[in-house]
């Protein structure tokens, strides 16, 4: 099974259980639904599969051309010293974010603090 076919199997499982998406951050687990397998360290990336099949991934800068090459057709790039919150409005809007989330099991709490701070209201729950 492929990694589109993946998505596509979560995203109905999202819908199952009534969440608006689903975030992944873990190099593994991005890379078994994606097919990039890129490790972003500390900086703040998220893939993102709304219940609809609709996939984004925020990164940073330097990984976008690589994230393109694996197939990832929305890619939003931030360089170093630009702000990350335009991209988490321009996801809620667009991914239609208002009630629950599923996230990654290994997120940092960094990540998840700035989700929270973005997106009030929306609960953020564990994915596994």
């Amino acid at each position: 099974m492929d990694a589109s076919n993946r998505a596509a199997r979560l995203a109905e499982r999202l819908k199952a259980a009534s969440a608006d998406a689903f975030l992944a951050w873990s190099p593994v687990a991005v890379g078994y639904l994606t097919g990039l397998h890129e490790s972003f360290g500390e900086r703040f990336s998220l893939w993102a599969l709304s219940a609809a099949g609709q996939s984004r991934l925020i990164c940073p800068a330097l990984s976008a051309t690589q994230a393109r090459r694996a197939g990832i057709d929305d890619v939003r790039p931030w360089a170093d010293g630009e702000p990350i919150d335009p991209h988490l409005i321009d996801l809620h809007t667009d991914f239609a974010i208002h009630g629950r989330v599923l996230v990654d099991d290994e997120m940092p709490a960094a990540h998840l603090l700035r989700l929270q701070a973005a997106w009030p209201g929306v609960e953020l729950a564990a994915g596994s």
